[in-house]
């Protein structure tokens, strides 16, 4: 079903192409049930880790748009 309606050809092009999906499946796809990690990352090591530096770079986000918002307002009124 992931493939769609990829012509496969014949076996090495099927092979090849299936490698290349599981590749991202496991490399690259993030996974809701491993906390939108992709597996390869997920098991590699530090999951705990990974989620922290997720949530500080979130933070600092929220914080930049905060300001850039409050400057918007300021110039508005």
């Amino acid at each position: 079903d992931e493939l769609g309606e990829v012509d496969l050809g014949n076996l090495s092009r099927a092979r090849k192409l299936i490698g290349r999906w599981i590749e991202y499946y496991h490399g690259q796809r993030l996974h809701a049930s491993l906390n939108y990690l992709p597996p390869a990352e997920y098991w590699a090591g530090e999951p705990r880790k990974r989620m922290e530096e997720r949530k500080r770079k979130l933070e600092e986000g929220r914080k930049k748009q905060e300001a850039i918002n409050r400057k918007r307002l300021q110039a508005a009124a």
